[in-house]
């Protein structure tokens, strides 16, 4: 018979009490604004010049108790003691101070109510009203004016409490507050799929990146905004009360789930928060997984329980559908009013589903409504490309502007932006202070964009996932996935969902584990191969890969070249390569290290990459990304630019050439007849 020790017994009855009367405190939360997506530190310029950050709502956030901690530095160049500052939350002034107030930094507490939410976020402002040293009128375009908003600023959150009575939560409700996933180990390797696309959904839909960790190491009865998936048996096994829960066959579930617990040293009751998803089998948790993708259906399932019994088919066919034209609100793009004086600027990045379809040049087509232009005042318009000016547009006492422009020579890439600029200057000049300030704001709905893209799209990161369409795809693995590299997989489902989703909806890869080298080059589908072993695919893909791993180093070739390099490293690196084989295409990730934080990495930089032709290799360490593009270039590039180029000018000149080529023909053969007739007269006349 096992002896236990009492000493043992005792630290873990100590641990056991200190964690559930914790569990029953309420949580701080400092976060930097890069949490919530913005730089780690925002410019503001000008005199006049604002901006505005959005906090998401979080049901739990006790905004009483919570406050937005701001840092900001002025430019040494204002008049501190005339200089103004104001902040707004919620539309609601909360400070106005003098910058002299403060010394070389500007610190502010600024705190929250819960009437400041609106639309599921909280709105901070900034605004400002900064002049420079001894000037005699105000110099709207200096740029010598500004504030810096530091890292040091963040959001500093408290969370209530654990509720002391039963919740009331409905799956929409709940599904923001869910902070981790957990699924039982022996079911990983089967619902590794679902896990993934269950993972996908927070990312895409809740815009967060959650842990993943196996059940069975977290103790049921503690378990709090979690999301619980696996089959009814393991979950019944799990959660005792719930019996005959996801049983039903082709049935998908979820389900809430409370726990009621007590503070083992207040003696106070509280409750415990998790979700339940589950199905008999695979293809049934599925379908509760698709009911959590179609928002009008969560958000009309005012319930703590649902029943799935059909969803969406998968479509196994990846397509890249793009419309002709669209108007900007289809591209989700920010055209919020803009007020101010002398010279304003906003940027309006392009979707990058356009870029990566190898966006050639676009047409573009606006309505602006400003504030109307007497003819004693000077109104205009400047329309850029990633920052090259396009045209520059007078208005006038209508009030609305129609631009309708075509560049040819811009380069578009990943991060391309239109860039909008109001130049307002007031009868009597800039130094007019009495007159009313200038507005104006783009049209959404009656702004229309419409690309033009080449015919061919090259096998780079840049162009991914274009470049994968007209066959199904699918990701394949050859090791033991763990719970920590299922956001991997959740990320490459990501990068394949790059594309317009209100023309093709979402699309869901099918994931399979590798038996045999052999069996990853069989079938007409593009892959996504996840390896640890890649030197177990040499015989397979030969001279099509453009890396070779071999047991200790790794040998590369060009199209220009054969194996001209092989090396050695030392570091644990992450390797991506795509190519051509057998008439597929393949995006080859190779991860001997299974190092996590140098996969992500990877990802990250076939996401994030801003040039036009970022190659075809990719390496990663755990900090960074590299990029080299190992095809034929020299011939390859310069004969599609070749193509491109005639193609391009063919498009917009045909017309014209074909009416020149004609009107000469006619010309020539009327000047042939003519001479004709001049040589018979000379004839008739010699005779």
């Amino acid at each position: 018979m096992a002896r236990i020790s009492t000493k043992a017994t005792s630290v873990f009855l100590l641990f056991l009490i200190l964690g559930i009367s914790n569990f029953t405190n309420g949580q701080t939360n400092e976060s930097p604004f890069s949490d919530f997506g913005y730089p780690e530190q925002s410019v503001i310029y000008g005199p006049r010049a604002g901006t505005v950050f959005y906090f998401k709502h979080k049901p739990r956030r006790d905004y009483e108790n919570s406050y937005v901690h701001l840092e900001i530095i002025p430019s040494q160049l204002i008049e501190k003691k005339q200089s103004t500052i104001t902040f707004l939350v919620g539309d609601r002034p909360i400070l106005s101070t003098f910058i002299g107030q403060y010394s070389d930094t500007i610190r502010v507490d600024l705190p929250l109510k819960r009437s400041d939410m609106a639309s599921g976020f909280v709105k901070l402002e900034v605004k400002s009203n900064l002049f420079l040293r001894d000037e005699d009128c105000r110099d709207y375009d200096e740029t010598g004016i500004w504030l810096e908003i530091t890292p040091e600023s963040f959001l500093l959150e408290n969370f209530i409490s654990y509720p002391k009575e039963l919740p009331t939560w409905t799956i929409e409700e709940f599904l923001p507050e869910v902070e981790r996933i957990l699924i039982p180990k022996e079911s990983l390797a089967n619902q590794l799929e679902v896990a993934s696309y269950l993972h996908y959904f927070f990312r895409e839909r809740i815009g967060v990146n959650l842990p993943v960790e196996y059940l069975d190491k977290s103790n049921v009865k503690l378990i709090h905004r979690a999301l619980v998936i696996g089959s009814g048996t393991e979950i019944q096994k799990a959660f005792s009360e719930e019996k005959s829960f996801g049983n039903t066959a082709g049935q998908g579930e979820i389900k809430m789930h409370y726990t009621s617990q007590t503070d083992s040293l207040t003696a106070t009751p509280f409750f415990t928060s998790s979700m339940l998803l589950t199905g008999p089998d695979v293809s049934s948790i599925e379908k509760a997984i698709q009911f959590l993708f179609n928002s009008d259906l969560t958000s009309s399932a005012l319930t703590d329980h649902v029943k799935v019994n059909k969803s969406v088919e998968k479509t196994l066919q990846y397509n890249y559908t793009l419309k002709n034209t669209y108007n900007l609100e289809e591209l989700g793009m920010d055209t919020e009013m803009m007020t101010e004086m002398g010279k304003i600027r906003k940027n309006l990045t392009l979707p990058s589903y356009l870029s990566k379809a190898t966006l050639r040049s676009l047409q573009l087509q606006l309505k602006i409504n400003h504030k109307p232009v007497s003819a004693s005042e000077s109104g205009f318009a400047n329309i850029y490309i990633n920052n090259d000016l396009i045209g520059t547009y007078r208005m006038n006492e209508s009030g609305i502007l129609q631009v309708q422009v075509s560049p040819n020579r811009v380069t578009f890439a990943t991060g391309s932006y239109l860039g909008i600029e109001y130049i307002y200057v007031p009868a009597g000049g800039i130094c007019n202070t009495n007159a009313s300030e200038f507005y104006a704001q783009i049209d959404p709905l009656e702004s229309f964009l419409s690309p033009v893209f080449y015919r061919n799209t090259p096998l780079t990161f840049a162009s991914f996932p274009k470049n994968f369409e007209g066959s199904p795809i699918e990701i394949w693995y050859d090791y033991a996935v763990s719970p920590q590299e299922i956001p991997s997989i959740s990320k490459l489902i990501q990068l394949i969902n790059t594309r317009y989703s209100g023309q093709s909806g979402f699309y869901f890869p099918k994931i399979n584990a590798v038996s045999t080298a052999n069996q990853v080059a069989d079938g007409n589908t593009n892959k996504v191969l996840l390896t640890a072993s890649p030197e177990n695919y040499n015989d397979i893909f030969k001279e099509d890969q453009y890396i070779r791993f071999y047991k200790d180093s790794i040998s590369y070739k060009s199209d220009e070249v054969k194996r001209f390099f092989n090396v050695s490293y030392g570091d644990d690196l992450a390797f991506i390569q795509l190519f051509n084989h057998n008439g597929s295409k393949f995006m080859m990730v190779s991860n001997q290290a299974r190092n996590t934080e140098a996969m992500e990495m990877a990802l990250n930089g076939v996401q994030d990459q801003f040039l036009t032709n970022s190659g075809n290799v990719l390496i990663s360490n755990p900090k960074r990304y590299f990029f080299f593009d190992l095809r034929f270039k020299t011939v390859l590039d310069e004969e599609m630019d070749s193509q491109n180029r005639f193609l391009s000018f063919w498009e917009t000149y045909r017309l014209f050439i074909i009416v020149v080529v004609i009107a000469f023909i006619i010309v020539l053969l009327s000047y042939i007849f003519k001479k004709s007739e001049s040589s018979k007269k000379n004839i008739e006349d010699a005779r």
